[in-house]
């Protein structure tokens, strides 16, 4: 039996087929890499009201990665309280509003605040109401989780009476 030069096929593959292959495998090695050793920043998107007008406006930032979703959340809040690192911003809060007690369960946040966030907006540019829209609309955006936030300031609800319970019969 002889055999022609030409008439051998031979199983080699091309040249795109091999850039195509080395593709898939740098693909599915990065993917699993990145499964296997997470980066250890995340990025998230802030909003702050602008200097001159209140629209808020987005920056990324990127905060360090945290094991809970209650420490992720209570790592952003924070973050947000820092303010913003635009000059063109305003912050939500001052430097000095604190959290005192955050709860995260499924779908709800569950946020007090120190007093220095209500008498915080007097030196501010933006109302207590608008920070408070702020401040949600930043954790909504951020952990789609989150359906509902409450926040309470040292334990009271904003705008609402004081609870007084049975204080007022004894006086």
């Amino acid at each position: 039996m002889s055999c022609k030069e030409g008439s051998v096929r031979r199983n080699i593959l091309t040249r795109s087929e091999y850039a195509l292959a080395a593709y898939i495998v740098a693909f599915v090695l990065s993917v699993f890499l990145y499964r296997v050793f997470p980066p250890e920043d995340v990025r998230v998107v802030t909003f702050f009201p602008g200097v001159i007008t209140p629209r808020l406006e987005g920056e990324v930032h990127y905060l360090p990665r945290e094991e809970t979703r209650e420490e992720q959340v209570e790592e952003f809040i924070r973050h947000l309280f820092l303010g913003p690192k635009e000059v063109t911003h305003t912050p939500l809060f001052t430097h000095d509003t604190r959290i005192l007690s955050l709860i995260v369960t499924d779908t709800t946040v569950y946020l007090d605040l120190s007093k220095e966030a209500f008498f915080s907006t007097e030196r501010l540019q933006v109302s207590f109401r608008q920070s408070l829209e702020a401040l949600r609309k930043n954790v909504f955006f951020n952990f789609r989780y989150i359906k509902e936030m409450n926040i309470t300031i040292e334990g009271q609800l904003p705008y609402e009476s004081p609870f007084l319970g049975d204080l007022e019969k004894e006086m």
